[in-house]
């Protein structure tokens, strides 16, 4: 984090908890936890001081506390460019942490891989290799079926 969102904000892990917000639009503590590998108890701390002086405000969905900007509030408008500012001022030096901090908003497609694997880190299968090491398949092959083709030689 900057400087300058630590001075304003009073430590660095409430200028987190700011920018994390700032670029999610809303969050719960776990997230804002684990973004910045920092304890729970840390960020709960700060949510509660953010919210009890009127920057945040929270809603309770189950047993999951979502934290959000007051939008009512002119102080927050303020805070708000200014976290933003230096937000777009981080991405912009290239910091990978600051695009990191974006939450996915929809769930992953079933049956994707989890890591990228290469034609020089996978086994020969028979098959030719696509791009980023994916199996070029005919359309509406099973497995089976493709094995039939690659074997059938």
């Amino acid at each position: 984090m900057t400087p300058n969102l630590e001075t304003v904000f009073g430590n660095r892990t409430a200028a987190r908890v700011a920018v994390f917000i700032e670029q999610n639009s809303e969050a719960y503590a776990r997230q804002i936890a684990s973004a910045f590998e920092i304890s729970l108890s840390q960020v709960q701390k700060q949510l509660q001081r953010l919210e009890a002086g009127g920057i945040l405000v929270s809603k309770t969905i189950g047993r999951i506390r979502l934290y959000r900007w007051n939008s009512r509030s002119a102080l927050v408008r303020a805070l708000r460019e200014g976290v933003a500012y230096e937000l777009n001022a981080l991405i912009e030096a290239g910091d990978p942490r600051a695009r990191s901090l974006a939450i996915r908003e929809r769930p992953r497609r079933q049956g994707k891989p989890s890591a990228k694997v290469t034609a020089e880190a996978q086994p020969d299968s028979g098959r030719s290799q696509g791009i980023e090491g994916q199996s070029a398949r005919s359309p509406g092959a099973t497995d089976a079926n493709q094995a039939e083709m690659v074997f059938a030689d």
